[in-house]
This record gives structure tokens, C-alpha cells and sequence, in this order.
């Protein structure tokens, strides 16, 4: 009786059955220990425990599963140092209460696998399962190899490990000798296909599963919201026979990926229960709609905010440039990290307070390669190249493009190819970004072949496809060189290609640029037409035939 009243959470009722039972055995002591082990009183539990004048293994697997199912490994670690003997029951509670944490604690789950006298099935699969979770897989493969015996659970654990690791075919080998296949293996197999992609077999694997649980609906939805998916999202979620937070959750994130910031709303009006992951969705749809003063307002109305909340109503008042508003949420984060940090030297470097920004950034604990490229980019912003250039950490693309295309917007071309062919010779590969800043340096200095061979190589050396800002910048360096019947070929045969509208009419802007520096009245006049007849927003082509028409008369 004291074990069913503990075991449903009436715990007073329980200790009342207690205190009033005469000559009580050890069921009525660990039962009540039970209760309080599950209502989470573990300083009552322990001194019941201490008190029992028989303490049985029962007893002391309830005081380390209570300790360990909290994360208080040290006193679950502490419980199974005080035992006078450990049979394997308590040895697997011990690796258990490691594997149920991530990182270097799964290292102390193998310490006490290795130094257990013997092995049941038990161990072997808690371990192997605490491996795959914990997302390191080949540890988990390695010791799946040596296990003397593999189970149902093992193998669906392996799958889960291969999963993990993008090894699609070994799991669906796994998968495929499961002699009995439960609910969890075909959820792990239908998610190995969602994360590799491949989302038309995830569903038929969906399909396939003879009894779903609610894992098995989230993981289609995911897979169908994570890859922009929103009618069959909607569908999906339309169907299901029971939609908690997480379903709502994956709703709204394929609406906010879409842009949709109408169905956000709706979305996130309707759910029933709102979650930290659901606030922060619904700030940054708004954010990304520039709807600013209505991301922040639902930033203040959270509870709870974590860290990367935080972070992202932070950069997204930097991007739209919201400088005071930016200092303002800086200066009351509770838990600065690196991403918060880097926004604010943006703030600085944006308001001409260079010294502030390295004072920001010395200051930081933890320094990223975001941060690191932040602060080159700010000296480079303030024309301090050498400067820069000395500060330059492990490099990557991002911080090599950021002082290649500060030297060549300074007109120093010659160091702006020297870090270019640095760049590809220490293995840093470069990206279309990296490309705006080389062909901007040919332009300073009138280097049409130059360009031109770039401009090929590209895609034939390099696999960046060129976008149509690309063009623009041949066309600007051609045009700027004198070559305006090129420059006007150039802009005629990408133009077949174009869906028209505003990307033409910088093109034709660009060109008409070059006309006023030449003097091509005619030409000039032409690409004006060509411009304002796109009904472009911006007034530069009527402004730039003026200053031609002016010059020419």
C-alpha cells in the first residue's frame, strides 16, 4: 500500500501509512523511500536510507536512479562508493546515470565499463545506447563489434549511431536484420533518410510503420519543415492525432524559413502552450520582416529568456543598423556570449568607435571565428590594413575575403592578389564574396583581361557559380576602362537570362556610369531609357543622364 500511494505521488499518504505500520519490513521502508526518491526530496530520502535498519538493493538502486535521473552524478557516484558489495545491478545504474549526460562524462561511463569484473546484456547496451545518444558513434559501432551477444536493442541503437553519422547504407543494413522491429527503429530509419535529404523515403518509411507513437509524426514533420516543405507540413499537422508543443513548434519554424510572417502569427497564436524555441521563432520572423519595434516587444513579453534569444534580438537590431537599441538590450544580457560580443563590435565599428570595439573584443572570454572576422572588418572599415592584416587569426574564407576586399576597395590591388594567391595556397578555398573583392580590385586599376579571366575561372577553377551581381562587376570594370561596346555586349548576353525588373536596371545603371565617365552621351542615353523604363526605385539613372546631358552641352 505505501508503494502504490508513493509511486502516484502521495507521498503524505504514504509516510502516514508508515508512521502508523507496527513492525515494518523492508517493502514498507523502501516504498516510502521510493516516494520520496520520485518527489524529488532526496535530502528525506537520504536520511530514511540512512536510518533502515536493513538497507537491500532495492534501496540503494532507488537512491542512485533518484540521484542520477536528476544529473547529481557525484552523489550517485557517492551512494555506489558507500554500497559494502555491487552486484551488476548497480554497476549498470552507475553506467547509466553517466550515459544520460553528454560529453566527458560518457568518458567515465567507459572508465566504470572497464572496470565491472563481468558484463550482462545490460551493461553492454546501456553503454552502446548512451554512445549513439551522446552522438559519438564510432565509439558506439567500436563496441557494438566486440559485444558477445546483440539484442533487438543493441542493434536499434547501432542504427540510431549509423544515423548519426550520415552512414545511410549501414543503417538501412541494420535495419534490415532486425529480426523484430519496433516503433523505434523505424522512427531512427525514416530520420536517417529526413537528415540525408532524401524526404520522399522518409515518408514512404513512415508509411511503412505498422503502430506510429508521436515520435514517429514529429519526425516526418521535421524533415518536412526543416526542408521548407510548407504544404505538406500543413497537411501533415492537419492529420495528426495529437499536436503538442514540439508539432506546433516544427509549424511555425517552416512558416518563419518561408517568410510567411501572416501564417507565423496565426500559428503562433493558436498554440495551446509556448516554448523558449516557439518565442524565439516568432522574434525573428518578425526581425526578419523588419518589423523590429514587434520582435522586441514579443522578446520582452518572454519568460525565460535563454541565451541565443538573447543573441538574436541582439544581431537583428544590429543588421538593421537599431545602433542605441543594440547597446541598450546589450547592456541588460544577463550571459554574454561570443555572438552577442560580435554584434556589439559591429556597433562600434559601425559608429566610428574603433577603439571601443577592440576594447569589446579584448574583453571577451571566448572568441570565435565570427568575432575574430568582426574586428578585422572593423579595422578595415577605418582604412587600418596593416593593422588588419597583423591581427588575422586561424583564417578561413570569411576573414581572408574581409581584408582582400578591404585592399582592394583601397585601391592597393597589388596586395589585394598577393592575399589571394596566399589564400588559395594555405588551402582556404574562395566563395563568391571572394570574388566581388578581386574583380573590384581589377577595376581600380582598369584590368579588363585580368577581370575577364577571373571572371572565367570562377567556375572553371574554382566551382562558384557566378550570380548576377558578378556581371555587374565585369560590366563596371569594362566600362570604367573605356570599353563600352564591350561592357554593352556583356550586359546584352546575360540579359536573356534575367527575369527583368530591378536586377536589370542595375546593369543598365552600371553602364550608364561608365557612359558619364566617357562622355557617350548616345550610349548613355540609351541605357537611361532602358533603366527608368524597368521602373526602377532609385533616381541615380535620371540624376546620371543629367550630369551627362550638363557635360555634353
Amino acid at each position: 500500500m505505501i508503494s502504490a500511494y508513493a509511486q502516484h505521488g502521495l507521498v503524505a499518504a504514504a509516510e502516514e501509512i508508515f508512521a502508523s505500520t507496527r513492525g515494518r519490513d523492508v517493502i514498507c521502508w523502501t516504498g516510502l523511500l521510493e516516494g520520496f526518491s520520485l518527489a524529488g526530496d532526496f535530502d528525506r530520502a537520504r536520511a530514511l536510507f540512512e536510518a533502515m535498519p536493513q538497507q537491500n538493493l532495492v534501496g540503494w538502486v532507488v537512491m542512485m536512479s533518484g540521484y542520477a535521473q536528476r544529473g547529481q552524478h557525484d552523489r550517485a557516484k557517492e551512494i555506489f562508493d558507500w554500497a559494502p558489495s555491487r552486484d551488476a545491478t548497480l554497476w549498470n545504474v552507475m553506467i547509466s546515470s553517466y550515459t544520460q549526460s553528454p560529453g566527458e562524462l560518457l568518458q567515465e561511463a567507459r572508465f566504470v565499463f572497464q572496470r565491472m569484473p563481468c558484463h550482462d546484456a545490460v551493461t553492454w547496451n546501456t553503454l552502446i545506447a548512451g554512445y549513439a545518444e551522446g552522438g559519438l558513434a564510432d565509439d558506439a559501432i567500436d563496441l557494438f563489434r566486440r559485444i558477445p551477444e546483440r539484442s533487438v536493442r543493441s542493434r536499434t541503437s547501432i542504427l540510431s549511431a549509423y544515423a548519426q553519422s550520415g552512414s545511410l547504407r549501414e543503417a538501412k543494413e541494420m535495419f534490415d536484420g532486425i529480426s523484430e522491429l519496433d516503433v523505434v527503429a523505424w522512427n531512427v530509419m525514416a530520420g536517417a533518410y529526413a537528415q540525408a535529404g532524401n524526404i520522399a523515403t522518409a515518408k514512404l518509411m513512415f508509411d511503412r510503420i505498422p503502430k506510429r507513437n508521436s515520435i514517429s509524426w514529429y519526425v516526418l514533420l521535421s524533415a518536412f519543415s526543416h526542408a521548407g516543405m510548407v504544404g505538406e507540413s500543413q497537411g501533415l499537422f492537419a492529420t495528426m492525432p495529437e499536436r503538442d508543443s514540439l508539432a506546433w513548434s516544427n509549424l511555425l519554424l517552416v512558416y518563419c524559413q518561408a517568410g510567411d510572417l501572416s501564417m507565423s502569427k496565426e500559428a503562433f497564436a493558436r498554440m495551446p502552450q509556448r516554448e523558449v524555441f516557439s518565442w524565439n521563432l516568432i522574434v525573428r520572423s518578425y526581425a526578419q520582416a523588419g518589423f523590429m519595434d514587434e520582435a522586441t516587444d514579443a522578446f520582452n513579453r518572454m519568460e525565460g529568456r535563454s541565451s541565443v534569444v538573447w543573441s538574436t534580438i541582439l544581431s537583428f537590431h544590429a543588421q538593421h543598423r537599431n545602433w542605441e537599441r543594440v547597446k541598450e538590450i546589450y547592456d541588460k544580457t544577463p550571459e554574454l556570449n561570443a555572438t552577442s560580443a560580435t554584434a556589439m563590435l559591429g556597433v562600434y565599428s559601425q559608429t566610428g568607435q574603433l577603439e571601443q570595439a577592440k576594447s569589446e573584443f579584448d574583453a571577451m572570454i571566448e572568441r570565435d571565428s565570427v568575432s575574430w572576422n568582426a574586428i578585422v572588418s572593423a579595422y578595415c572599415q577605418h582604412g587600418k590594413l596593416s593593422q588588419a592584416r597583423a591581427m588575422m587569426p586561424e583564417k578561413d574564407t570569411v576573414s581572408w575575403t574581409s581584408i582582400i576586399q578591404a585592399y582592394a576597395q583601397n585601391g592597393h590591388t597589388d596586395e589585394a592578389f598577393d592575399l589571394f594567391h596566399r589564400m588559395l595556397l594555405e588551402g582556404d578555398a574562395p566563395d563568391e564574396v571572394t570574388f566581388f573583392g578581386i574583380l573590384g580590385a581589377c577595376g581600380h586599376n582598369g584590368l579588363t583581361e585580368r577581370a575577364r579571366a577571373w571572371f572565367v575561372a570562377m567556375s572553371a577553377d574554382f566551382g562558384v557559380v557566378p550570380v548576377f551581381d558578378h556581371y555587374c562587376c565585369l560590366i563596371n570594370v569594362v566600362g570604367t576602362a573605356g570599353k563600352l561596346e564591350l561592357a554593352q555586349e556583356m550586359l546584352r548576353s546575360v540579359r536573356d537570362g534575367l527575369a527583368g525588373g530591378e536586377d536589370e536596371s542595375v546593369a543598365w545603371t552600371t553602364l550608364l556610369a561608365a557612359s558619364k565617365i566617357h562622355g557617350d552621351v548616345e550610349l548613355a542615353r540609351a541605357a537611361a531609357k532602358n533603366a527608368c523604363g524597368l521602373e526602377t526605385r532609385g533616381s541615380s539613372p535620371y540624376m546620371l543622364l543629367s550630369h551627362v546631358e550638363a557635360i555634353k552641352s
